[in-house]
């Protein structure tokens, strides 16, 4: 999937794998551990911030609290079609 997001909030969420394609991760031992960071530049130092908002929203946050589905799906399918195109290529 291609990254339309705005500005620097792309970089925690997408990187590119070794076949070229991208893949959703937070990049958890970076963001929790401080681990890597003698490996990290300037800029990946810059979008840690964004990588430790990120991932208090990312697949493995877990509340106890049950969603509305109903009340919740109107602000996503605005995002939906804010950012993502019309027609996705599987």
């Amino acid at each position: 999937m291609k990254n339309r997001l705005p500005g620097s909030i792309g970089h925690p969420i997408f990187h590119r794998g070794n076949g070229g394609g991208e893949h959703l991760h937070s990049f958890y031992a970076a963001h929790h551990e401080e681990a890597y960071q003698y490996l990290m530049s300037d800029y990946d130092e810059e979008m840690l911030t964004w990588l430790q908002l990120f991932s208090q929203y990312d697949l493995y946050s877990k509340t106890d609290e049950e969603l509305d589905i109903e009340c919740l799906r109107p602000y996503y399918e605005e995002l939906v079609r804010e950012y993502l195109p019309q027609a996705l290529n599987w």
